[in-house]
Order: C-alpha cells, then structure tokens, then sequence
C-alpha cells in the first residue's frame, strides 16, 4: 500500500457488537503472516476507544475499528 488511509478509531458505545475474541482468531486464520490483537483504550475522562490491529513481517502496524476494515487494508497490503 502506497498511500496512508487514516481510519477513525470507533468509541466503545458507538459499535455494534464490539470487538469479539472471533474477530481475531479470524483474523490471524485469514492473514497468517499478520500477528493480530485489539485494544480498549480508556480514561477517566472518556471517551473510550477499541480496535484491532495488525503486524505484519515489515514490522508496520494497522489499525481499525472493526473487523472488515482491517481486513480490507490487509487485502490491499497483499496486492502486487
């Protein structure tokens, strides 16, 4: 990917289902050179944050709300 695609981080109250455990297990089955996890970033003072991110063997991490947009960055990643 050559240009830089910034992605919101998503409050905690405005997701759907939130980030579940499958969302990452999916992840990581369907980009194994990815090493995957999420985050709940919070304060005292709000708001809240989650999302999930990925590593890839470069070393550069991704992150997204949710879990289709991360797996579109990574399918972009992938492209010759």
């Amino acid at each position: 990917m050559t240009d830089a695609e910034v992605v919101p981080l998503a409050r905690a109250g405005e997701l759907d289902g939130t980030i579940v455990a499958t969302d990452v297990a999916e992840l990581a089955a369907e980009f194994p050179d990815f090493e995957i996890g999420s985050a709940f970033v919070t304060s005292a003072s709000g708001p809240d944050y989650r999302y999930l991110w990925a590593r890839g063997p470069d070393r550069v991490v991704i992150a997204a709300p949710e879990r289709a947009l991360l797996a579109a960055q990574l399918r972009r990643l992938a492209l010759p």
